[in-house]
């Protein structure tokens, strides 16, 4: 059912006199067009500019710019049930199909959390700063209208704590109520939950008993025989752990429903590495016994290639498409010839929603960049010659110090990623100063090992995880035997990325390859020192024909005559087959001429240099796995990088970098808005503040 622009102005005129800081999102989407919408306020009377008489929808910026408002929304049919026994009465929305799915509080301090079940579906979120939600009456992208349920209208305020425990409570709820074994099994799966939860003081009993409670319910099945068992098992166990008996917890746990306490202990922050008391038999993480007990309970569900095939699996997400997708990719290359201009500048173009390589549009998220070989000066220096006169992305948060993996640092980083449900990009440079520190017993399985942790939390979060590394002084006919590790470094991760450039040129190539990688792509790269950024050019091997028949051609024109092919390949110092194929192509173009057989000349008026331009680039941001990197494969142009200013967006002024290719002007690259410093930053306006987070341990 379409909504008029008339009814979409009028619901976003009221929502922005209340206080809420609407933003426009195209009709039958749930995500923001505008770059840098994270930023923008609509005041009531600019309501019509933007919700001027088109089909859209209405977002929310939640938390900070709506005064504290948050949204508790459930994605999944047990949340939505369980929540009523969790979360404060308060206004609620959802779709026509689920119509209490979205609960909205005011909770002025609330930072973003989100609960993943142990397979990565999201169970729910506590949505605040830095997200946004559609407001009734836009249409969700399946048809479905947004409603507001009628009942209550004041939204409820509620503390930070109290509304982050609740929500914890109502995930623990929604994950056992999705993971409950069958009827048959679920006494044992029980004990072993309660005396898990139970713990240490995890949870006090009446917290514990509910959670049993309205898991069974929303699981289906529950009767009130199972409520007194349920009820003799809390009260057991509880009585159990306060005299210092046995109870079974975490490990029986971990071998009913492999995950749940790894989960668990993530939500709430529950160490794995504390030891049960003495006399009890429970751990938080599972043991690898090597005994009988281990081969009765393996842990391990096999599952049928049929149940896989009618699986509906989410596709690959693209942080750079087709260059770099969701998972831990290395970024290797020589010293001091451009990694980390590489890896910053891919940080500040997903931050803002901008172009990767200069060409490249890239969907906008949070970016978190680890500079560890840098100290604060020079980043900044760094950041202010990328960005020009734009501002600093407010989605980028850095560090310049954190702990090894293995010291804190992996806790670190995820800590991050659960307050930014948006990030979509990690950089640590380098690998020295992260990784394990090696005992050099075994050096293939440390380098396997050495991302292995890496590679799960990027998984679990769907984030691309960049990790800047060295290559060897000797070169290799594999790109990746070039890597300075073992080969098991290069085998432990998802992706690898290559920078080659002789130091004394600009251009440079990046060789391309990872699982998700369908077809290993070697692209040619063009450095500008003027505002230190890699712009993508097309296809290495084309650009490097492309770059020959220019020499060729251009000592054949200085010869003033004809030549044969051993003069130009002595000359030029190239290969004589090479030099041969090469000539008689350009004289089928029609670059060279040929009046006697072996003899060559320049063609006279000079016609331009063979070589097919890079085309347009779309200016919307994208997910696909179709990549506009791959139409860029075979089709070189020579570029020159040069400023101007350009408007993106709804009056968003920001700095873009202009490709002037084959004398025609394209626009592409890195654009910026955000903030002038890295520090605390504020716009002018003073609408919004930069939250620059410092890793714990750093």
């Amino acid at each position: 059912m379409n909504v008029s622009p008339s009814e979409t102005h009028r619901y976003a005129q009221h929502y922005a006199s209340r206080g809420l800081a609407v933003v426009p999102i195209p009709e039958g989407q749930k995500n923001p067009a505008l770059p840098s919408w994270q930023r923008l306020r609509i005041a009531p009377e600019d309501v019509a500019e933007y919700f001027n008489g088109r089909p859209q929808n209405i977002g929310v910026l939640l938390g900070e710019p709506s005064g504290g408002v948050v949204d508790v929304d459930c994605d999944v049919p047990e949340a939505v049930s369980c929540a009523p026994y969790f979360l404060p009465q308060t206004v609620r929305s959802g779709r026509e199909s689920s119509p209490r799915s979205h609960w909205w509080f005011r909770s002025a301090g609330t930072r973003t959390e989100k609960f993943k079940d142990v397979d990565g579906t999201t169970l729910l979120e506590l949505r605040s700063t830095g997200c946004q939600t559609l407001l009734p009456r836009s249409l969700h992208p399946e048809g479905d209208r947004y409603l507001w349920e009628e009942g209550i209208r004041e939204i409820s305020e509620v503390s930070p704590e109290q509304l982050s425990r609740r929500c914890k409570l109502l995930a623990t709820a929604t994950l056992v109520a999705r993971r409950l074994p069958p009827v048959g099994g679920r006494h044992d799966f029980a004990l072993a939950l309660a005396g898990f939860l139970l713990r240490d003081d995890r949870l006090d009993a009446e917290d514990t008993l509910l959670v049993l409670k309205v898991a069974w319910t929303a699981a289906g099945g529950a009767t009130r025989e199972g409520e007194r068992d349920l009820e003799g098992i809390v009260r057991d166990t509880a009585l159990s752990l306060s005299a210092g008996r046995d109870v079974v917890g975490g490990r029986r746990l971990e071998e009913l429903v492999p995950g749940i306490p790894r989960v668990l202990g993530r939500w709430w922050g529950w160490s794995s590495r504390t030891q049960p008391p003495a006399g009890t038999r429970d751990e938080t993480m599972p043991v690898a016994d090597k005994g009988a007990k281990q081969m009765q309970h393996p842990g391990i569900a096999f599952s049928s290639a049929v149940e896989l095939m009618r699986k509906e699996i989410e596709p690959v997400r693209w942080v750079v498409p087709g260059i770099l997708p969701e998972g831990v990719a290395l970024l290797a290359g020589k010293p001091k010839l451009g990694k980390s201009w590489l890896a910053l500048g891919m940080c500040v173009a997903v931050a803002a929603g901008g172009y990767a390589l200069g060409t490249q549009p890239v969907a906008q998220g949070a970016a978190l960049y680890l500079a560890l070989e840098d100290n604060e000066r020079r980043l900044q220096s760094r950041l202010r010659k990328v960005l020009g006169t734009s501002e600093a992305p407010a989605g980028l948060d850095y560090t310049t110090r954190c702990p090894r993996l293995d010291e804190g640092g992996l806790e670190a980083i995820a800590g991050w990623l659960e307050t930014r449900p948006d990030a979509r990009l990690v950089v640590l440079d380098t690998l020295a100063k992260i990784r394990p520190r090696a005992s050099g017993k075994n050096v293939y399985q440390e380098d396997y090992e050495a991302l292995e942790a890496l590679v799960l939390l990027a998984a679990e979060h769907t984030v691309a995880v960049v990790v800047v590394h060295h290559l060897r002084k000797q070169g290799a006919a594999d790109p990746l035997d070039e890597v300075n590790s073992s080969i098991g470094l290069t085998g432990g991760v998802d992706g690898a990325l290559i920078l080659k450039r002789d130091r004394t040129r600009a251009d440079a190539s990046l060789f391309v390859t990872g699982r998700d990688v369908e077809e290993e792509k070697d692209l040619a790269l063009r450095w500008s020192q003027e505002v230190g950024a890699w712009t993508l050019i097309g296809d290495a091997e084309e650009y490097r024909a492309s770059q020959e028949r220019q020499e060729i051609r251009d000592y054949v024109r200085e010869a003033g005559v004809p030549v044969g092919v051993k003069d130009v390949a002595t000359a030029l110092e190239k290969n004589y087959k090479t030099v041969a194929a090469l000539m008689q192509k350009m004289l089928k173009a029609g670059t060279l001429s040929s009046q006697a057989y072996g003899k060559y000349e320049a063609s006279n008026p000079d016609p331009p240099v063979e070589v097919p331009t890079i085309p347009t680039v779309p200016t919307g941001h994208t997910e696909q796995q179709n990549s506009p990197v791959d139409s860029l494969i075979g089709s070189v142009g020579t570029v020159r990088t040069s400023r101007k200013t350009a408007h993106s967006g709804v009056g968003t002024g920001a700095e873009a970098h202009q490709q002037v290719v084959d004398g025609q002007e394209e626009s592409g690259s890195i654009t910026a808005p955000g903030t002038e410093a890295v520090q605390a930053v504020r716009t002018k306006e003073k609408l919004a503040e930069h939250y620059i987070h410092e890793l714990p341990g750093g």
